[in-house]
């Protein structure tokens, strides 16, 4: 007989013909037999992670998201990204990341408003 007609056979899963891993597999549900055959394929746990985070992103967006998203602030609307560093306004490595101070120039001839960094003023960039 095959495996498949042993498994079947509810008098042969008294038998010892029948191993441990088979009889749990003959009396596992379809949703336990879905689990171990999604549990060993790796790139399904790991996309599975992927949507654990975005949904729990999406769930405390209102808590994550530091800004109103319907204000908006036209002063600053030409005013380049910072970057972000981890050296104090005298040079010092910290631990914490920050911002340099941004100095906003206007140019006489053009009038064309510029940015330049001032390295002496730093701000810590505070998490919640």
């Amino acid at each position: 007989m095959t495996e498949t007609t042993i498994a079947l056979d509810p008098e042969k899963l008294e038998d010892s013909e029948v191993s441990p891993e088979t009889a749990s597999i003959i009396v596992a549900s379809p949703r336990q037999l879905m689990w171990w055959k999604f549990r060993k394929h790796r790139l399904a746990m790991v996309s599975l992670a992927v949507l654990v985070v975005l949904y729990l992103i999406a769930i405390f967006a209102g808590f994550l998201s530091p800004y109103d998203p319907n204000t908006y602030n036209s002063q600053y609307k030409f005013v380049p990204l910072i970057q972000i560093t981890f050296l104090d306004g005298e040079g010092n490595f910290t631990g914490r990341p920050g911002v340099n101070k941004l100095v906003g120039e206007r140019d006489p001839e053009t009038l064309r408003i510029s940015y330049k960094t001032d390295y002496s003023t730093w701000y810590p960039i505070h998490f919640l």
